[in-house]
């Protein structure tokens, strides 16, 4: 009545765990990962089972015996290192249903990683299967790999290990208009969802690049299609953004705002005049200088960046409540500190005793 040592639940995590690694940024790793799934696969000393769907993996990866010179089935091996060859057969294996999160979680930290080798043929593979789903109307799958990508956000909150490659991989998809019917699906919640994600992750983080890719996914999100309610809250935190301590992210945030206004303008403002006069506030302001200062040189307006950021909120008709259009009040100065750790010197000398 003992459990058994290895059942199917087990063998599914196990082949999963190494598709996951088989998708990743590293080469060694990838290469380490294809090897085991030979031997587990195709090889011919132990035949593993419970494989699900072994044969569409097997064809999938490319191990599929052939015939060889001598009679003998032999399969052809893939260079796993190589993410050109590597990439495009782990995206046929994630038509295997059991596999399908692993796969995409691995893929994901491909996509955003920094290595252009890998995150070319990554992108390129993603794409084109994702090119695939909505060229054959499975919005169905669509709809599950955007799921995916939710629960990436809720299982890694605060992680940038994977949430920073998650954002670019966003972007990637929503720059090419993949996920456009998704967007579009009055019966999908996929929208609303990212957007309060990005929201929680954005609040207090401190890490730049993060900040940035989190700014490519949120304008998006903007599409002409949708409704106006929607897009009133998406520039809200475009607004947020433009108002960001960091001038780097409120730099970004113009300038990639800007470039939004300028290729579709539809989906920012439906009135030219307003869409007009908003870049020319994005383009004219000096977004990298102080927050709360007013100007008198270097900014077309004359004004402070909350200032200038306040005028363009009001005119894309954007609810900014009294807290966010004012300054934030000057934390109290503490007094009457002890001379014993009045200065940088008597810390030094307190920690040298």
């Amino acid at each position: 009545n003992r459990a058994p040592y290895f059942d199917a639940n087990l063998c599914v995590r196990i082949i999963g765990a190494l598709l996951k690694q088989l998708s990743e940024k590293l080469d060694a790793v990838r290469l380490r990962a294809g090897m085991c799934l030979e031997r587990l696969l195709a090889g011919e000393e132990v035949r593993v089972p419970f494989v699900p769907s072994r044969s569409l993996l097997l064809e999938a990866l490319g191990l599929c015996p052939t015939t060889g010179p001598a009679g003998s089935d032999e399969f052809s091996s893939t260079n796993w290192a190589n993410p050109a060859d590597t990439f495009p057969l782990v995206m046929k294996a994630v038509n295997v249903e059991e596999f399908f999160e692993d796969v995409l979680s691995g893929m994901i930290i491909s996509v955003g990683g920094l290595t252009e080798s890998v995150a070319k043929s990554s992108s390129s593979a993603l794409l084109e299967w994702t090119n695939g789903l909505k060229r054959a109307g499975q919005k169905q799958t669509v709809a599950r790999m955007a799921n995916v990508f939710l629960g990436l956000f809720e299982r890694h909150r605060r992680d940038g290990r994977v949430l920073g490659p998650l954002l670019k991989t966003l972007d990637l998809l929503l720059s090419h208009g993949c996920l456009d019917d998704l967007l579009l699906d009055t019966n999908s919640q996929f929208s609303e969802l990212l957007l309060l994600k990005l929201q929680s992750e954005a609040g207090g983080c401190v890490d730049v690049r993060r900040l940035l890719s989190a700014i490519s996914v949120l304008l998006g999100l903007l599409h002409q299609l949708q409704s106006e309610e929607f897009k009133l809250q998406v520039l809200h935190c475009v607004m947020t953004f433009l108002a960001h301590r960091f001038p780097r992210v409120r730099r970004a945030a113009a300038e990639n705002f800007y470039i939004k206004l300028a290729e579709d303008r539809p989906a920012v403002s439906s009135n030219p005049v307003v869409a007009e006069e908003v870049s020319n506030l994005l383009l004219e302001s000096v977004w990298e200088g102080d927050l709360d200062s007013f100007l008198s040189a270097g900014s077309g307006s004359g004004s402070g960046v909350r200032e200038v950021r306040n005028r363009i909120a009001d005119l894309l008709g954007v609810r900014l409540s009294d807290r966010e259009r004012r300054p934030p009040p000057k934390a109290k100065r503490r007094d009457n500190l002890g001379d014993e750790f009045a200065s940088y010197a008597s810390l030094v000398g307190e920690a040298g005793r």
